[in-house]
């Protein structure tokens, strides 16, 4: 028996769950580029605008803004996804935290340097990895705590080059 060609092979791995369409990796690619532009683009808007508005306020509105998006994208579906009861407490808990988070970044966009704040930003995997282990019981090898050292301490030497500051709470 004959085996089709490779790039056959591939389209067919590739078919989304309809079957009608191929996926491009391309297709994804792009859409990660202008998601990063978003999001660059926002970061400075945020930092332009908090010189006139209150933090709050623009926290607010760009909640808003994402919550009407996210209405648009549910139309565009042609569905809602259904609300479970027993996990409002939770998606409840999970929006207070996002929110305070996307507050205290807006607030450091207003009170720093943008470059000091992404690189700061940045260190959210260092964070994860050592929340993980705290709290969920991963266990980090030596080398995984040598690059949580190095991370942290790449982000000090970004953040502060000439070491003069060197300070835990800029971390």
């Amino acid at each position: 028996r004959m085996m089709p060609p490779a790039s056959m092979q591939v389209a067919a791995a590739n078919r989304d769950a309809i079957g009608s369409r191929v996926r491009d990796p391309r297709r994804g690619l792009w859409l990660m580029f202008l998601g990063l532009a978003l999001f660059s683009i926002l970061n400075g808007v945020v930092k332009a605008q908090a010189e006139i508005f209150p933090i709050n306020q623009i926290v607010f509105f760009r909640n808003a803004g994402g919550a009407l998006t996210l209405f648009a994208v549910f139309a565009w579906l042609g569905r809602m996804p259904r609300l479970v009861r027993r996990d409002l407490p939770l998606n409840f808990l999970q929006m207070v935290i996002m929110t305070a988070g996307i507050l205290l970044t807006f607030t450091a966009f207003h009170l720093m340097p943008l470059a000091d704040v992404m690189a700061i930003g940045f260190t959210q995997p260092i964070v994860i990895a050592i929340a993980s282990a705290l709290f969920l019981g991963e266990r980090i090898n030596r080398y995984g705590w040598a690059a949580i050292l190095l991370g942290l301490l790449g982000v000090q030497i970004v953040v502060m080059p000439s070491g003069a500051g060197l300070n835990v709470g800029v971390l």
